[in-house]
């Protein structure tokens, strides 16, 4: 989920308030036709639903959990490593497909 549409929600919400999984959702949506036509309409709903979860919860998990303001670049980098090396193990053992790799045990 680096760079691609959610780089482009994050550019989006700078310049014009958009929320940013709102905006994630919204250009994921013409790829979401590519892949109906081009892989399959399971891809298609699997895909459809990890989108969609992610947006929701990008757009209100803040509201839910106060965010914490470290004060330090490099420690807040560090935990979002920690975090998203975590997820992707857990992602890629379960089969998963990442940045458009699929990954098998």
């Amino acid at each position: 989920m680096l760079g691609g549409a959610l780089g482009l929600s994050l550019v989006l919400n700078k310049i014009f308030g958009i929320k940013i999984g709102t905006a994630q959702f919204l250009l994921n949506v013409p790829l979401f036709y590519i892949g109906y036509k081009y892989v399959s309409k399971k891809f298609v709903v699997l895909t459809v639903f990890v989108i969609s979860t992610s947006s929701l919860l990008i757009n209100n998990l803040p509201k839910l959990i106060t965010p914490v303001h470290l004060g330090d670049s490099l420690v807040a980098a560090i935990f979002c490593g920690i975090i998203s090396g975590t997820c992707n193990v857990l992602f890629i053992g379960r089969r998963g497909f990442y940045r458009g790799n699929r990954y098998y045990r």
